[in-house]
């Protein structure tokens, strides 16, 4: 069974700082609809873009989060 869940974290902590759920809105672009893990009540929505080959971008209420990039597999 398939579920569009996803947590992010911040690389000072170990606990997930966002829990979400996630759809595909295109090709290249995925919406997440987020509650703060400390306090369900405070909900953000946030996007992850392709930017084509091996590259996407996350924003948080149409502001820059990060970038990722994508790495060999080992």
């Amino acid at each position: 069974m398939y579920e569009g869940r996803a947590e992010l974290f911040s690389p000072a902590s170990e606990e997930a700082l966002w829990r979400c759920f996630w759809g595909g809105k295109s090709k290249q672009n995925i919406a997440m609809e987020c509650v703060f893990a400390a306090n369900t009540d405070i909900e953000s929505r946030f996007t992850l873009d392709t930017q084509g080959g091996d590259k996407a971008t996350l924003r948080k209420a149409g502001e820059f989060v990060a970038e990722f990039s994508k790495t060999a597999e080992q």
